[in-house]
């Protein structure tokens, strides 16, 4: 569901605000009054982090660029005939009921289900687990690249989907020591409504400012300032929730500037990509069984069929094949990933609406999540820190265990607001 409100109005240095909540859109003027703290960015993990302080009787705002709440979350409701996840779409677990963010979501009354997705080849199944044990029990933090590689016909597919396709970047620039921290992948759930339902449940409630992209945060012992646009509001805390890919950017200036320790573990990470291309076909033309994982032989593709017993396949690209993809153009993309489902599927095969996605562009976002450079794992716990007891970090890449996910977004969110309410 997208959220569509105007800028925040601007009242000179009366510091007056409104308030937007996704049920009640119409404005409601609140005289300047100095917040708790203001959130900067409206992902999983800003919502998280202002739902928590304000659950506990803390004034918050949060203030987001886009004109949406979701970050990289974000659900396509009108091309295809059911809600296609253009973002984050997994509730990633390694045991039942383990996943934080699902189990919320859960006790919202949102539906959700197992992931049955079934490698059609069982050989490259094999491989691909034996290649993420050997993985697993590695030891230092070394690229992907230099550890034991398996053997077989399909072990440079198996790690193709364990690298690129999974932590988003190449095996060279990944780090052992983030694939092993990371939450394993076995007991997956998915939302068949789509995951801005989770986004739209987080944001009920809370003010809201969206097309309100922040230039500025300004930090003493005496408080801070957060610029946006003309607008100049005070706070006691700061959560900044931006992407590691806006981060490094310098998007935000502040002032003073953040210590060399936090701008060295913000440029000790970077960002993956994984890009989807979804089609939709007239029924009966995937001859494939329902939630069919296919690899063909030396693609770097890797296709979900019929989804859910759908009539849709989604396609999906990581690492460099993304970034290179993007470049060429979404019409390119697609006819790439259509010629290889026609040598399997048949050449009639002709879909009746299409979606590419774009996180690679994407200037709020510089990619699709996280992903630690060799020797760096631990800059995800040193990008989670505070700084000067004033400005507090959330989001994916400030977690270990649950880096990359919407869930790890959550719990970081968490987090951030359970330190400023023990700092408070």
């Amino acid at each position: 569901m997208r959220i569509c409100n105007d800028k925040l109005i601007h009242e000179g240095w009366t510091r007056r605000h409104l308030l937007f909540t996704p049920k009640n859109r119409r404005p409601v003027i609140v005289e300047g009054v100095r917040y708790d703290a203001i959130v900067i960015g409206a992902g999983v993990a800003g919502l998280a982090a202002a739902r928590k302080l304000q659950e506990n009787g803390k004034k918050v705002a949060v203030l987001e660029a886009r004109d949406r709440v979701g970050g990289r979350v974000e659900t396509d409701g009108t091309t295809f005939s059911r809600p296609f996840d253009l973002g984050a779409h997994w509730f990633h677990q390694e045991e039942p009921g383990q996943n934080p963010l699902a189990n919320w979501a859960r006790q919202q009354g949102i539906q959700q289900q197992p992931d049955r997705t079934q490698y059609e080849n069982k050989q490259f199944l094999e491989q691909q687990q034996r290649q993420a044990g050997l993985w697993s029990r590695s030891k230092g933090d070394r690229p992907l690249s230099e550890l034991p590689a398996v053997k077989g016909a399909w072990a440079a597919e198996a790690r193709n989907l364990l690298g690129p396709l999974s932590v988003g970047v190449e095996l060279d620039q990944a780090s052992s020591k983030d694939f092993r921290t990371m939450i394993d992948e076995k007991a997956d759930l998915v939302a068949p409504g789509g995951m801005a339902q989770v986004v739209d449940k987080l944001a009920q409630g809370l003010e809201l400012h969206l097309n309100t992209p922040v230039s500025l945060v300004e930090w003493s012992n005496k408080g801070c300032w957060v610029t946006a646009g003309s607008e100049k509001l005070a706070a006691e805390h700061v959560v900044v929730t931006l992407p590691v890919g806006v981060l490094q950017q310098d998007v935000v200036k502040f002032q003073p500037s953040l210590p060399a320790w936090k701008n060295k573990a913000i440029h000790s990470l970077q960002m993956g990509h994984l890009k989807k291309v979804a089609f939709e076909f007239p029924p009966g033309q995937l001859t494939a069984t329902p939630d069919t994982g296919l690899q063909v032989k030396d693609s770097p593709m890797f296709h979900l069929v019929r989804p859910e017993g759908s009539e849709m396949s989604v396609t999906l690209v990581g690492g460099r094949t993304a970034q290179e993809w993007e470049k060429l153009g979404p019409e390119a993309a697609q006819q790439k990933v259509l010629t290889e489902l026609r040598s399997v599927y048949g050449a009639n095969l002709t879909p009746t609406a299409g979606a590419v996605t774009h996180w690679e562009s994407d200037p709020l976002s510089g990619g699709s999540y996280s992903a630690a450079q060799p020797g760096q794992q631990a800059a995800r716990a040193e990008l989670a820190k505070p700084v000067g007891g004033r400005l507090f970090f959330a989001g994916e890449a400030c977690e270990e265990e649950w880096a990359t996910t919407a869930a790890g977004a959550f719990l970081s969110g968490q987090k951030a607001a359970q330190d400023i309410l023990i700092s408070s």
